[in-house]
């Protein structure tokens, strides 16, 4: 019996030193935390970094796609249009006449950067969009891009001082994309 207590002594011993030597480690929440906020906090970093270099390719993306791509919209006897859905005030509203969309051709063509020159003498409007040189004459049905005749649907004319052309031979001549919205009204060109 004698020897069994001494081999618990022993063991018990052992034991103490054991722990004493390794205290136990009390883990609570903070402890957790803490842990947990150290060896995350560097991937949050990262994380950041990474959303805010995203962000900033999305804005250099949009203005890359606005300088690539331009959408002029134009609502039917509204003096206000839209410059990539920025408002602008029109001297003039766009309007229909004979069953014909008319936009002013100096706005227009100015959103797409065009060169505009008029002869008062020959009532005619010329301009230029890249390689392209459109000459418009008030009142005839035939235009002339590039010296080729063009027939109009419907011929450009003079409305409170400003010159109006038809909506669709304005975005063709520029070699852009037209589209009628009905329902609005509205017309809105996108090159």
């Amino acid at each position: 019996m004698k020897k069994f207590f001494l081999i618990i002594t022993l063991t018990l011993a052992t034991v103490i030193i054991i722990a004493s030597s390794n205290p136990p480690t009390l883990v609570t929440k903070s402890y957790l935390d803490n842990l947990m906020y150290s060896k995350l906090n560097p991937i949050n970093q990262q994380l950041t970094n990474l959303d805010t270099q995203f962000k900033t390719i999305q804005q250099q993306l949009a203005f890359i796609k606005s300088k690539v791509s331009l959408q002029v919209a134009v609502i039917i006897d509204k003096t206000t249009a839209y410059i990539d859905q920025q408002p602008k005030t029109l001297d003039v509203a766009p309007r229909i006449e004979n069953g014909r969309t008319f936009v002013p051709v100096r706005f227009i063509g100015e959103a797409f950067g065009a060169d505009f020159k008029w002869d008062e003498k020959n009532q005619k409007v010329t301009y230029s969009v890249g390689s392209n040189y459109i000459e418009l004459f008030i009142g005839k049905n035939t235009a002339h891009i590039n010296g080729q005749a063009v027939p109009l649907d419907a011929p450009p004319f003079i409305h409170e001082g400003r010159t109006l052309v038809p909506f669709r031979f304005m975005g063709q001549s520029i070699g852009a994309q037209v589209e009628w919205n009905d329902a609005t009204r509205t017309a809105t060109i996108i090159k």
